[in-house]
């Protein structure tokens, strides 16, 4: 089901007075995009559901780079199970940033002691080892 005008306006400047019209005009564009005039097609079909992430997701990115030194992206594996997917997934992202960016990020923080090796073969420029270096964490109160 495709979004409803609401929801798509919250990510675009067009709301207020005009919301009423553009409601109207989306519903008329939902039924049949050809009975809408092209501008407001091409305005419409730029906000179909599978780009309003895909978009704002841009948005963000573009937005943190202009605040930030933005030198890579950072996650941690899964705690269980096969960690390879998902350290694949954050390189895939880091390689999009870099093309939406128009500049290199070198680093490519994951990997821990218990999954390093999967960190290192999906590309990974920095691991954590701090248990491998100083042992595992004594145990807290609360763990007790």
């Amino acid at each position: 089901m495709p979004p409803s005008l609401p929801e798509l306006l919250a990510s675009t400047p067009l709301s207020g007075a005009n919301a009423t019209y553009l409601e109207a005009l989306y519903e008329q564009y939902l039924l049949n995009p050809d009975s809408v005039d092209p501008a407001w097609r091409g305005y419409f079909d730029a906000l179909a559901p599978t780009t309003v992430p895909e978009r704002a997701h841009r948005q963000v990115i573009a937005g943190v780079a202009g605040l930030l030194d933005v030198r890579g992206l950072m996650a941690m594996g899964p705690s269980t199970g096969d960690p390879s997917p998902a350290f694949i997934e954050l390189r895939t992202l880091r390689d999009q940033a870099e093309q939406r960016l128009s500049r290199r990020l070198p680093v490519l923080s994951m990997g821990m002691t218990g999954d390093f090796e999967a960190a290192l073969a999906a590309g990974s420029t920095m691991l954590r080892l701090g248990t491998a270096l100083f042992g595992p964490r004594p145990a807290s109160p609360a763990d007790e």
